[in-house]
């Protein structure tokens, strides 16, 4: 005849499940105090390099990558977005235009939770789909928006940007239109007769050592890196143990509050 399953042996069966279903649950936002918290802040205290990302509207950004460098390195990472996202479509609320900029900027403050960003904006305007670059200059107004991109780099002095292709046909030509910008910004920020009523501000110029911009080469369905062209690749797909996931996970989950 035999036992029944002793109480003791439930209590294990019901431990592990739980211990399965918490581990399921999102995550949530990086903490700031605590133990992460605290890990957080002492890979901080051994760098002081400084990243910073440019694109068109939210929901373009690296989430993944920021999340590796700011909270898994200690990097200090900045995002700089030419626009608000004022023309973008919204099919889960009523929120269009002006109203839906207000919640594509609320969103970003939320993203930044996970991935410990510092947000800028420049003073483009997402005026809908585009479908040149000329086009894309004209209504941004392309010496503002130049000039708005400078400042943030003289402000920021990052060592490394990292942008959107300037080649393609995604994105409506506001990809390339902002990435061609961010190239010419690398380099006039280091020219002090390049908008010298920055200067005046208390900026001064500034060079980033580094300017690279990001494609997907080499997978399924994608074409080869044209010949000359330096690939860098980058893994986020790294499980921290101080945050219990991969950095691709972390930025999975920022990327669901867009």
């Amino acid at each position: 005849m035999s036992k029944r399953p002793s109480r003791t042996i439930f209590a294990t069966i019901l431990t592990i499940l739980a211990g399965v279903l918490i581990t399921a649950q999102p995550r949530g936002p990086v903490p700031e105090t605590g133990r992460v918290g605290l890990g957080v802040v002492l890979r901080q205290l051994g760098n002081v390099g400084i990243f910073l990302q440019t694109t068109a509207h939210p929901d373009d950004e690296n989430s993944a990558l920021l999340a590796m460098l700011d909270r898994g390195q200690g990097i200090n990472t900045a995002l700089l977005s030419a626009t608000r996202g004022t023309g973008g479509q919204n099919e889960i609320g009523p929120e269009l235009f002006e109203a839906l900029s207000v919640l594509r900027t609320e969103e970003l403050e939320a993203v930044h939770r996970f991935d410990g960003t510092e947000q800028y904006f420049a003073r483009a305007i997402d005026f809908g789909y585009s479908f040149s670059v000329d086009e894309t200059y004209e209504k941004w107004g392309r010496t503002e928006t130049l000039s708005d991109y400078v400042r943030i780099i003289r402000t920021v002095r990052p060592d490394v940007i990292v942008t959107m292709r300037p080649d393609g046909e995604g994105g409506g030509e506001h990809h390339q239109a902002q990435a061609r910008i961010t190239g010419e910004a690398f380099r006039l920020a280091s020219d002090p007769k390049a908008f010298p009523e920055q200067m005046k501000d208390g900026l001064r110029p500034w060079q980033a050592r580094k300017l690279y911009y990001t494609g997907r080469y080499g997978f399924r369905g994608e074409p080869a890196a044209p010949s000359g062209i330096t690939l860098l690749p980058v893994r986020t797909d790294v499980y921290d143990p101080l945050l219990g996931a991969t950095y691709s996970e972390v930025g999975s989950e920022a990327r669901s509050y867009h």
